[in-house]
């Protein structure tokens, strides 16, 4: 069997732990209040998010309910160092939560017992100019936003010059988020232990246009070319972030910070049956009509 995790060779069974939610709503409700009872059995101190925000205090444990959006959040509120993250689905597609709410007590209990399995997710780090960096999980998207004409970004890898990039947008990717925009632009789906950067092209001009797999050690450098028309923005994990301009430099590189998720070993069952990877339409009981 392929073993895609890591456990903790020391284990400190968790005593704050922070409870994120997506937008409440009834089910939402029911689920957290689940959760809180079962902390509070193992005499856990459960810290809410507005708490979190205000005060800042140590946690030993994430534990998100929602879907993939809701890791995300959790990365945001971590730019640094980041506890380990036990997720929950609740209903949505969720590729990278591992967990499904009906199995919450025992995946409560065993986190709490421990060790646990943890896969240890990388992050990238992108600064503009000499602006703070914002530290990301899944991609970063240049793209040509309201403007009708394709962008031009020239960019650089290790401090050499790569390619002019002429398309849409250009998309740079974890293999956490290489099953997102990556894929629907006709990039690889990559194994979270692989650590590398996924650089793709959004309807590039260019047929021979391929998406590359760099290393993770080297820094991306990006700068509109002096051909781009107008400026183009920029999203950092489905957020709108900035305008980029022509004066603009970004350097994109390997976080020294990865979100350690709480793993069950299923990576190669979700791109089956999650993203029905390589299924046709007999496998899917979908027949085409003839009629």
């Amino acid at each position: 069997m392929l073993k895609t995790t890591k456990r903790l060779l020391h284990w400190k069974r968790p005593r704050t732990v922070l409870l994120l939610t997506k937008e409440s709503d009834a089910q939402i409700e029911q689920a957290a209040n689940k959760v809180v009872g079962l902390l509070e059995k193992h005499k856990a101190e459960i810290v809410l998010e507005s708490h979190f925000k205000q005060s800042r205090p140590d946690v030993d444990l994430v534990i998100t309910l929602g879907g993939d959006g809701t890791l995300m959040h959790c990365s945001r509120l971590f730019p640094q160092q980041v506890p380990p993250v036990l997720s929950f689905s609740l209903g949505s597609l969720g590729f990278l939560i591992p967990f499904d709410f009906k199995d919450v007590r025992a995946a409560v209990n065993q986190i709490m017992q421990g060790p646990v399995p943890l896969v240890h997710r990388m992050r990238l780090e992108a600064q503009v100019n000499q602006e703070k960096p914002i530290t990301f999980l899944n991609d970063l998207v240049v793209h040509r936003g309201r403007q009708a004409q394709l962008t031009v970004i020239d960019v650089g890898v290790g401090g050499q010059h790569l390619t002019d990039v002429v398309a849409d947008g250009l998309i740079l990717s974890t293999p956490t988020g290489s099953t997102a925009y990556n894929l629907s632009a006709g990039g690889p789906i990559v194994h979270p232990l692989i650590q590398s950067i996924i650089m793709t092209p959004i309807c590039p001009r260019s047929l021979s246009f391929r998406p590359v797999l760099l290393p993770s050690e080297l820094t991306v450098d990006l700068k509109l070319s002096h051909r781009a028309r107008g400026h183009a923005d920029v999203s950092i994990d489905g957020k709108e972030v900035y305008q980029f301009n022509h004066s603009d430099e970004m350097h994109i590189k390997l976080s020294p910070y990865p979100v350690p998720c709480v793993s069950t070993d299923n990576w190669l069952k979700d791109i089956k049956n999650t993203l029905r990877w390589n299924q046709n339409f007999i496998h899917s009981g979908v027949h085409p009509s003839f009629n």
